[in-house]
């Protein structure tokens, strides 16, 4: 395990977790699809048919801050990293700072009655970028689809970015990502795997979700979905990170799992 390469792993009350993980559901039961082959792609399709939304990729110009001499560069489609994520896309170079800050943005287009969602893909992986879109994907769910006022939500890119917001925006952000995970990859998906000893590579493998995010949604579904003792949870993620098996033996214990 790399240094770094967990996030601070904040525990929810169970009251939070099931509120934010019934708004996933809310969301997962209206995709026409069994729930445990449900993917990020059912759900960005899911939510690009029913919202106007224009997935805005940021990036920076690194050869103008070389060579500040050159002509401004014009980013066209082909610039875009990642893709096939999303339809409805375009490009934007801006300042490095804020790709060095933002992991993403939603901003309510007034004007043309769509939600622009910018999407940081130059500092981002393409799991972390995933998240990212199912991130502010949640926030137009839960936040803004119903709302009279339209807020701009922002997502950090540090690791305890939660340590970074307003106190008022922490349990949205929170929320925003629950759901996020959620929507990655479902109950289901996750019973799946266990019943069919999938490795957590395989999983990796397959979503593209990065270990932290992996490793989370996992402490989540042990904690919350089987009741298991944080510090026991811990125990099985860190032991399935690393190869073990002892993650499968909880389904001795769990016949419904």
């Amino acid at each position: 395990m790399e240094v770094g390469d967990l996030l601070e792993y904040n525990p929810l009350t169970r009251e939070q977790y099931f509120k934010y993980h019934n708004k996933a559901y809310q969301i997962l039961s209206q995709i026409e699809k069994e729930t445990e082959s449900i993917s990020y792609h059912d759900v960005i399709k899911y939510f690009e048919q029913r919202y106007p939304i224009l997935f805005n990729f940021i990036d920076y110009d690194e050869m103008k801050e070389y060579y500040p001499e050159l002509q401004d560069y014009q980013p066209t489609d082909k610039d875009i990293k990642y893709r096939g994520l999303v339809s409805n896309q375009t490009v934007t170079y801006t300042d490095r700072v804020l790709c060095e800050s933002c992991a993403g943005l939603t901003i309510p287009d007034l004007d043309l009655e769509r939600y622009i969602i910018y999407i940081n893909q130059h500092t981002n992986t393409k799991g972390r970028v995933i998240f990212t879109i199912l991130h502010e994907l949640s926030h137009i769910y839960c936040h803004l689809a119903n709302a009279q006022h339209q807020p701009i939500y922002m997502s950090l890119m540090s690791k305890n970015a939660s340590e970074k917001y307003p106190e008022e925006l922490i349990l949205i952000e929170k929320e925003a990502d629950t759901v996020a995970s959620i929507l990655y990859l479902t109950d289901e998906r996750l019973r799946k795997a266990l019943i069919t000893r999938e490795s957590f590579e395989s999983i990796q493998y397959e979503t593209n979700i990065s270990k932290p995010a992996l490793h989370n949604r996992l402490m989540n579904y042990l904690i919350y979905n089987l009741q298991y003792a944080e510090s026991y949870a811990l125990k099985l993620v860190l032991n399935y990170r690393q190869g073990g098996e002892q993650i499968f033996n909880i389904l001795r214990l769990h016949k419904n799992i």
